[in-house]
């Protein structure tokens, strides 16, 4: 995740000095590394952690094939949405108290729910008017 916000998000606009960038990436890096040292005890929950992150994106995968209204909005909204709802129930409940379940059945929901209706709702004030 911290690769695509660096990639799209800061990105700079002059190829002058692409030396910032690494700078960036390196910082968000030792960031990814402390987390990952400080937080998460064993190596399933790690790989849980992963699949959480890379599962926010269902939304928007699934929603270019099927769903013709998909705006960036919808997508944002759905990817962070499930996120924020995987890491509260991670530090709600803890690695024992089986935050998975919880994060299954209300996080996975909430994302498609969630970027289903700011697709539409986003593309109400961009028709065009006839």
């Amino acid at each position: 995740m911290l690769g695509i916000i660096t990639s799209g998000f800061l990105q700079k606009q002059d190829n002058d000095s692409p030396e910032i960038n690494y700078v960036v990436w390196i910082i968000l890096g030792v960031i990814n590394y402390y987390i990952a040292l400080n937080n998460i005890a064993n190596v399933l929950h790690a790989a849980v952690l992963a699949i959480m992150q890379m599962s926010s994106i269902y939304f928007s995968v699934i929603a270019i094939f099927y769903f013709k209204r998909l705006s960036k909005l919808g997508a944002l909204v759905s990817i962070f949405a499930s996120l924020i709802v995987g890491y509260t129930f991670l530090y709600s409940f803890g690695e024992e108290k089986n935050y998975i379940w919880y994060w299954a059945i209300v996080g996975v929901p909430t994302m498609f729910t969630l970027g289903y209706l700011f697709s539409g709702f986003s593309n109400v004030f961009a028709r065009r008017i006839r």
